[in-house]
């Protein structure tokens, strides 16, 4: 079963790592957040479940997405300067759902 993860969840748990420092956030639900211009880097995120989720412009890199699933989210970056940002990163989305 998923753990789901909530926008305050997520913000506390990053706020409290120490710089740098991975985070394992494997086998997680995220739904129905706006996760948009987030830095999001060094998250391992296999096996979780993005559900309507706005990753525009965020900073992924040196994330881990493997069997991740991708339902109705997007990964859009936005303007010259802004840009979902992936370097590094580990994405092997087998499953993805625009709806």
């Amino acid at each position: 079963m998923l753990r789901k993860i909530s926008a305050e969840e997520l913000e506390r748990i990053i706020s409290e790592r120490k710089e740098r420092e991975p985070l394992d956030l494997s086998g997680c639900l995220f739904e129905d957040l706006d996760l948009s211009g987030w830095d999001l880097r060094q998250i391992n995120f296999d096996k979780s479940d993005f559900r309507n989720v706005r990753l525009n412009s965020a900073d992924l890199s040196g994330c881990s997405a493997s069997n991740a699933f991708f339902q109705g989210s997007s990964l859009r970056g936005g303007g010259d300067s802004a840009r979902c940002f992936f370097a590094f990163g580990r994405f092997q989305i087998l499953r993805y759902d625009r709806s």
